[in-house]
């Protein structure tokens, strides 16, 4: 199950296009149920305390969560799925809204890193991931790509983009990283220490997808 996809739809902002691979595990985080019927998507699960829906839901794969709580719904729809196997994560509708709720959702990306996996914030024009390993871009890959400390700092090696450099430090209170540019090649973003936060521009995510289900 490790290289299947869980899909996370959470009560964001949507921008149309977000597709559910094939055979992926698809769980509604509160406000993202309404989405799923919109688009006529069948979760899996069903998670969270409602409060952004407006009603409660029912039903055997429900997961009603307490309004008084520390994870956020897409934090613990996160745990769910990474409990059941689940390593590769799409969250769709988990930007935009408050900031507040897109920092926690860029924090729980470095969580997903942490513990094994991969997940990629979904925004209109970038994707964002977290690394603490580092990860492979082929040469049909284009565009942009910045890359920032998830924690404290971290130490990169890039190789196959416009600035390469070998065990550059990033810190958390200096953008140095920002606006790399992919030139045709093979790139890599190694993570030697620490764990990153690698945005790329969203037509890419297709191919990046395929790179981590090999």
């Amino acid at each position: 199950m490790e290289n299947k996809i869980c899909c996370i739809f959470g009560a964001g902002d949507y921008f149309g296009g977000e597709t559910v691979p094939a055979g992926a595990f698809v769980v509604a985080a509160d406000g993202g149920l309404a989405v799923c019927r919109q688009n006529e998507i069948n979760p899996a699960v069903i998670i969270g305390d409602f409060d952004s829906l407006g009603y409660e839901v029912q039903g055997d794969n429900v997961i009603l969560l307490p309004k008084i709580k520390d994870d956020t719904d897409t934090l613990a729809a996160v745990k769910y799925a990474l409990e059941k196997g689940y390593r590769i994560f799409l969250l769709f509708g988990c930007t935009g809204g408050r900031l507040s709720h897109t920092l926690a959702n860029l924090q729980t990306l470095t969580y997903i890193a942490k513990r094994g996996g991969i997940g990629f914030l979904i925004d209109k024009e970038e994707v964002t991931t977290a690394t603490c390993k580092g990860l492979d871009f082929d040469s049909q890959v284009s565009g942009f790509l910045s890359i920032f400390a998830a924690e404290g700092s971290t130490t990169v090696t890039l190789s196959g983009l416009q600035y390469e450099a070998q065990s550059l430090t990033l810190t958390s209170d200096f953008p140095l990283g920002v606006s790399n540019t992919f030139i045709g090649k093979k790139a890599r973003v190694a993570v030697e220490k620490g764990c990153a936060h690698i945005l790329f521009e969203t037509q890419n995510l297709e191919n990046i997808i395929k790179e981590q289900t090999k």
